[in-house]
């Protein structure tokens, strides 16, 4: 049985959802592909990647550069340019990243086009300068080539972009891809027939020519024009399937980021950003926890997993897949605890855990001599990480539940609670069902959590005076949903924002207050009566709550702030 936490049990035990919220959205026909390995490319090229000696010097690639099949030798120019990531040739990483590639260009290819042609044609060329575009599949005719003359085009809107051409895309000096209310970078794609060719500005002080997206090409792909102190700025990836990646004066490559998205009356803009057993927005997947090659979908809520006996004296695997908002470089750590010996599952109670992490490797803490021969091994995806434990299991182990711990290098964490899903030595036995605790009451409207928490005589707490209705986050029905939280043993409230999947993508929590005792006495002279106006705490308390009560009284009456 699977619950999320994030920082303490009051948020582990929180997190437990009907069936009835995971509703299904199909507002887009497009979807972003599946990048795999390529995703942490900035470059990659087949035959040869080139940067100018001299008028390439303020080249720079965020992310990896890679090559393949040519080796090495092929790749010129860095230095001057510069590689903030791995560079690959020739290799492994290389040759499974120009396969991942080449699986994303023909699942780009293969989506149905929503917007044909919508831009002027001229001799064969589809012109996409001065148009403002929302998400959806452009595709030009067959013979026509995709161009942008000099000047600007704008993506506006949040969603996924895809850009097709059979034969050739062109931009022309001083052209500038503008991103507006919501589009990334992160979901623009340009799939090429062909070859690409990007220019640089016209000539050294002027602004950087800015270009969002992925370019996945058959062919080539180029930045030409620059001189000495111009700028090609690429917000994006440039991958070339079968020839060349060209760069014949300073061009920047940022692999671009793909922050979890929601949206709170406050702010557009997440308050924070945790590792995911999900995905992140763009790049979910559902097989997060994999047990000796079996594969469990830890993304949601209430999910039974089925136990898995694990035989003593034969190797077994553990395999976590982590998500991350910001990429695989914020990666840190990766934990399993087993062994809880009959007590509450936390982690503080693990007689046995193995973790893995960037600066201190691997760890073991097995007292008992329940496990030998652990090592784990760690794999780079596009937006996260793959970590495989393997170990040999040599004595049996009663206790069936395991917690997995993910941390990215900020610190902030990620757990699951697998219950009765993992045994060592005995056969597979029924997963004992999740119950609520009883002391967490859940609550899908403002209304019923504020009489809770005013009945059980606690002051309305602030956090309940921002957000009343679903709507106010997710303005576009049937994107998400929130629901409020009551832990009448720890005196604490939640307000959690969920996504169309039923994963958390915001919460906050709040102490309670308890309401003051409203006591007579001779002195008394304000409320009817009630306090005493030498008492300054009390006044001061009554007075926050006089307010919320007035935002509420508002609330209620359908004014919201």
């Amino acid at each position: 049985m699977i619950k999320n936490n994030f920082k303490n049990y009051f948020i582990i035990s929180v997190l437990i959802l009907s069936a009835s919220y995971m509703v299904q959205n199909n507002a887009f026909a497009q979807v972003a592909p599946d990048l795999g390995t390529a995703g942490s490319f900035g470059v990659l090229g087949s035959s040869t990647v080139t940067n100018d000696i001299t008028l390439g010097t303020g080249t720079v690639i965020t992310g990896d550069l890679g090559l393949s099949p040519s080796a090495l030798t092929f790749i010129t120019g860095f230095p001057p340019g510069t590689v903030t990531g791995a560079t690959h040739a020739a290799d492994t990483a290389a040759s499974t990243a120009q396969t991942d590639a080449l699986t994303a260009y023909n699942a780009l290819a293969s989506q149905a086009c929503t917007n044909t042609a919508p831009w002027p044609s001229n001799a064969g060329v589809r012109d996409m300068t001065g148009l403002t575009l929302g998400p959806g599949v452009y595709c030009s005719d067959t013979t026509s080539s995709l161009i942008l003359s000099s000047g600007i085009l704008t993506l506006n809107g949040p969603g996924v972009y895809i850009f097709r051409t059979d034969t050739t895309l062109t931009t022309i000096t001083d052209t500038n891809v503008v991103l507006t209310n919501g589009a990334t970078a992160a979901n623009v794609f340009w799939q090429v027939g062909t070859s690409a060719t990007l220019a640089a500005p016209a000539g050294p002080g002027t602004s950087p020519s800015v270009f969002p997206g992925t370019i996945i090409a058959s062919q080539s792909i180029s930045e030409t024009g620059g001189i000495t102190g111009t700028i090609l700025a690429v917000n994006g990836r440039l991958l070339a399937l079968n020839a060349a990646v060209t760069f014949a004066s300073s061009t920047t490559v940022n692999v671009p980021l793909t922050p979890l998205e929601f949206h709170a009356s406050e702010s557009p803009i997440p308050s924070r950003y945790h590792p995911s057993l999900g995905g992140v927005e763009g790049q979910t997947f559902s097989d997060g926890l994999k047990i000796n090659g079996h594969v469990f979908d830890v993304s949601k809520f209430h999910d039974v997993v089925p136990q898995q006996a694990l035989a003593l004296d034969k190797p077994a695997t553990i395999t976590i897949k982590q998500g991350l908002t910001r990429g695989s470089p914020f990666w840190q750590h990766a934990m399993v605890f087993m062994n809880f010996g009959g007590k509450d599952t936390i982690t503080g109670n693990a007689d046995t855990w193995i973790s893995v992490d960037k600066n201190d490797g691997l760890q073991v803490h097995d007292p008992n001599g329940f496990l030998t021969n652990v090592s784990a091994n760690n794999t780079f995806i596009a937006y996260g990480m793959t970590t495989t434990f393997t170990f040999t299991p040599v004595k049996q182990m009663s206790d069936s539940n395991m917690i997995i711990r993910v941390w990215d290098n900020q610190l902030r964490q990620t757990d699951a609670f697998v219950e009765g899903a993992i045994l060592l030595g005995d056969a597979p036995t029924p997963a004992k069902p999740m119950q609520k605790p009883d002391w967490i009451q859940v609550f899908s409207n403002l209304k019923d959590a504020d009489n809770a928490v005013e009945s059980a005589g606690f002051i309305k707490p602030i956090l309940f005076a921002h957000i009343s209705t679903t709507s106010q986050v997710w303005a576009v029905p049937n994107t998400g949903h929130v629901l409020w939280f009551f832990d009448t043993k720890d005196a604490q409230v939640a307000l959690i924002n969920y996504d169309i999947n039923g994963n958390m993508v915001n919460e906050n929590a709040e102490q309670l207050v308890k309401a003051p005792t409203i006591t007579i006495g001779k002195d008394t002279s304000y409320a009817g009566n009630h306090l005493s106006r030498q008492n300054v705490d009390e006044m001061n308390q009554v007075k926050v709550r006089q307010e919320l009560n007035a935002v509420q009284t508002m609330q209620r009456l359908g004014y919201h702030s």
